[in-house]
């Protein structure tokens, strides 16, 4: 039920970042696009611990606000509405961590690496 709340978080994301800036761009993509997060993202596949994803989250988190900061402004995300309404403590970093997490499978990196780069050629 994470992955399909994150999924639509996402798509909103794009619907919003586009009608705000006319680019696409949301956490999955600006994470994937860039070599330096993916690096990050390998030390969590390395070493899965708690210190280690607050670590890359943080590092991930500066990353895009330099790079993608108009998503920021974008808040809060659909799962954040969702996972504090039903009374569970949520925030950026949260969502971060999951999506994170979820990339840290070295297998969705490559079919989502592919998939960005068919759409971007």
């Amino acid at each position: 039920w994470l992955g399909q709340i994150i999924t639509i978080s996402e798509r909103a994301l794009l619907i919003q970042n586009f009608k705000k800036n006319r680019k696409l761009s949301n956490y999955v993509i600006s994470i994937l696009k860039d070599s330096e997060i993916i690096s990050e993202i390998k030390k969590l596949q390395s070493n899965r611990n708690d210190e280690t994803l607050k670590e890359v989250t943080y590092k991930i988190i500066e990353k895009i606000k330099h790079h993608d900061s108009d998503l920021f402004n974008i808040r809060p995300t659909l799962a954040e509405i969702v996972i504090n309404s039903s009374g569970e403590d949520y925030d950026i970093e949260d969502y971060i961590a999951d999506i994170i997490q979820f990339i840290s499978c070295e297998e969705v990196v490559d079919i989502l690496r592919s998939e960005i780069n068919k759409v971007n050629t």
